[in-house]
């Protein structure tokens, strides 16, 4: 009788293990860290292009996103300050991550009309545009066309890691 008991103890341990284990693997994952946006945005924006980019009226953005800026916690935009630069960044903490995705593509469109404004117009500034970048970092969201733009983008993502 004492042969049955055995395998059924080792199982009943086995199982409880396993059920610890998908507990486990059911706990939120842990959110990027909160960092403010105004602070990743002193971190991202070189000193010297913050004198060419100016702060962007939140209509602007929501028009050249497409997006409705209530999705978004905290944010920081920053357009050109004239036409003859294509330096543009915006960064969002958004509210819900269920709404990252939409927040990126509203992100990527104004990316993609800052890489058809400059096409036929000045050669350098169309280049930087085709280096720029939208990223993401758990609740975060990145648009960066900067002189640098993948050293943005480190800069953003070990703000956030």
């Amino acid at each position: 009788e004492s042969m049955m008991k055995k395998p059924i103890a080792k199982l009943s341990l086995a199982l409880a293990v396993l059920m610890l284990a998908l507990l486990a693997g059911c706990a939120p994952k842990p959110q990027a860290k909160n960092v403010p946006v105004e602070e990743i945005a002193s971190k991202v924006i070189p000193e010297e292009l913050k004198n060419a980019m100016m702060e962007s009226d939140p209509a602007f953005v929501a028009e050249a996103t497409g997006l409705d800026l209530g999705l978004i916690e905290e944010g920081k935009y920053y357009d050109p300050m004239m036409n003859i630069r294509v330096f543009t960044c915006y960064i969002a903490k958004v509210k819900d991550a269920s709404n990252v995705e939409t927040v990126k593509t509203g992100f990527e469109k104004r990316l993609k009309a800052q890489q058809d404004a400059f096409a036929q117009y000045l050669p350098d500034q169309y280049e930087l545009a085709l280096k720029g970048q939208v990223v993401v970092e758990g609740n975060y969201v990145m648009l960066a066309i900067l002189e640098d733009t993948p050293a943005a983008v480190s800069a953003f993502q070990s703000l956030l890691k």
